[in-house]
């Protein structure tokens, strides 16, 4: 895939200290966008498609044990863009997101987390244990 691309790598985990922080290096990829160390540990990354596929083969090849993958890599036809590679944490990842016109749907893809509906699925019922709410042991015999 060529063009200008939008991506997001993801990793288990990521520490600022290294070899974890070459997570800093995007840059150096002629990449803009964010990285955010923590569970998980991602980067989102706009730029060249092979410039994307590069920094990610850095990743891979430092830190195999990492097991970094690709989340998605998308066409990116919108003219905003982050101009700088930085860190982010979530809440602001959220507003930057938002503020670049993406779907809100992809800061949960991004952070691997499903997004939780507003409605409480239980009816405010308690569903407990589901074996008929009998306690285990022994009772007072009579």
């Amino acid at each position: 895939m060529t063009g200008y691309s939008y991506a997001c790598i993801s990793t288990h985990h990521l520490f600022d200290h290294k070899p974890d922080n070459l997570l800093k290096t995007g840059h150096k990829h002629h990449l803009s966008g964010f990285y955010k160390f923590g569970t998980p540990g991602v980067a989102i990354a706009w730029g060249d498609a092979d410039c994307i596929d590069d920094f990610m083969d850095t990743l891979k090849r430092a830190m195999p044990q990492k097991k970094f993958e690709l989340v998605f890599l998308r066409p990116w036809k919108l003219e905003t863009r982050p101009q700088e590679w930085n860190e982010v944490q979530p809440p602001t990842l959220k507003d930057k997101l938002v503020k670049l016109g993406l779907p809100e749907d992809d800061y949960y893809t991004i952070l691997g987390v499903e997004k939780k509906d507003s409605k409480d699925d239980t009816g405010g019922k308690s569903q407990g244990n589901g074996k008929g709410g009998k306690a285990k042991g022994k009772g007072k015999k009579k």
